[in-house]
């Protein structure tokens, strides 16, 4: 009986500790409204973005400036009647995760102007890298 009770306080304890320190990100992924954007944002067929390829640790702030780069030319060129593009850029701005991290991306690999991509195809690659950058945050820590 005593055993119980020492795994029911044990168990108590580990709850109260991982629900007073949740898993660190570096993006909370709902902020970005990545659905929203891929389904409700339009951009004419004229209008092409380009996004990092192969991003590295080294690459992180870098990509983010292309992305935010990327969002910004959206928010100025497609129609977002809820103006969602403008909240996605402000969470983007508030990663304080990459804001001490190298911005030189002399090292990076980015698409080249014959892989330009639509809007839906950018947001997935934002989608990607945001989950690469949480996840290699969390393995870190």
């Amino acid at each position: 009986m005593e055993q119980c009770y020492r795994i029911a306080i044990l168990m108590f304890l580990l709850t109260g500790y991982l629900q007073a320190n949740p898993i660190k990100t570096c993006f909370n992924i709902n902020d970005l409204h990545i659905n929203y954007l891929r389904e409700n944002v339009n951009c004419g067929q004229g209008v092409n973005f380009t996004s990092p390829t192969n991003v590295q640790g080294q690459c992180y702030a870098a990509a983010l400036k292309c992305f935010t780069e990327g969002l910004e030319h959206a928010n100025s060129e497609c129609t977002d009647e809820e103006e969602r593009i403008i909240d996605s850029l402000n969470a983007l701005e508030k990663a304080k995760c990459l804001q001490t991290a190298q911005k030189d991306s002399s090292e990076c690999k980015w698409e080249t102007e014959g892989s330009r991509k639509q809007f839906a195809d950018f947001v997935t690659d934002l989608e990607k890298f945001v989950q690469l950058v949480n996840n290699n945050l969390r393995s870190i820590k």
